[in-house]
């Protein structure tokens, strides 16, 4: 079964003056008219938890969080917070993940035949808890199921670690084409790693379900002076 998107994209227009445009969509579809003129110096950014994967199960879906919070709750509130971590990790290791849009699995391949680079911005932890020794392994493993790989983007950097953002417990962690922001806001996030990896796209796609994170990615492209544009 495949869940509708329900996602929103920014685009930044540049001619005689510069302004910014989020639109929602519910199709990877729309993504490849988007995408037309992009280029080896373009950049698309994905988010990866319900933009292209979605828990299986009801209960663990965002829909149903507060559900969720009132059962941890009721029967967890008198476990210590390494048996928490235990019991989260192992449902997590048993849930299994289904593609949002198919379609996702072949834009990606479009981008990356075209070379143009695309990864994954996603706000998952960048160490690990319970039985889980890496989350971002047990994430881009668990996008392996579905052909889902970021790996070629900027395949000349080695996992390597945003050390510059601390302040707010682990670095985000950049491995296998995925940035993982942690506790970070994603605009941040992404503003350190293009300037660790000295690219300055001339044009960026970026898609999430939540609007915050449009927000903060495209108040830091608009500081980095990055102009998106549609073709």
């Amino acid at each position: 079964m495949y869940y509708k998107l329900n996602i929103f994209f920014f685009a930044v227009f540049y001619s005689c003056s510069l302004f910014s445009a989020i639109a929602p969509t519910d199709t990877f579809a729309t993504f490849f008219t988007v995408c037309e003129g992009f280029t080896e110096k373009s950049l698309v950014v994905l988010d990866v938890d319900r933009v292209l994967i979605e828990p299986r199960d009801a209960i663990m879906r965002v829909s149903n969080q507060r559900l969720l919070w009132e059962l941890r709750y009721k029967y967890w509130n008198h476990l210590q917070p390494a048996q928490i971590a235990n019991i989260s990790s192992l449902v997590s290791l048993s849930e299994s993940s289904t593609i949002v849009d198919p379609l996702a699995i072949h834009f990606i391949s479009h981008l990356q035949a075209k070379n143009i680079p695309v990864i994954g911005l996603t706000a998952t932890g960048t160490t690990g808890y319970g039985h889980i020794a890496s989350i971002p392994d047990w994430r881009i493993n668990d996008l392996a199921r579905f052909g889902i790989s970021f790996a070629t983007s900027f395949q000349q950097h080695p996992p390597f670690m945003l050390t510059q953002l601390n302040s707010n417990g682990p670095s985000p962690v950049f491995k296998s084409g995925i940035v993982f922001t942690g506790g970070y806001s994603k605009g941040n996030v992404l503003e350190a790693f293009l300037d660790t990896v000295g690219f300055m796209p001339d044009k960026v796609l970026f898609a999430d379900d939540l609007l915050h994170n449009l927000i903060s990615v495209e108040t830091a492209l608009f500081d980095m002076g990055v102009h998106e544009v549609y073709s």
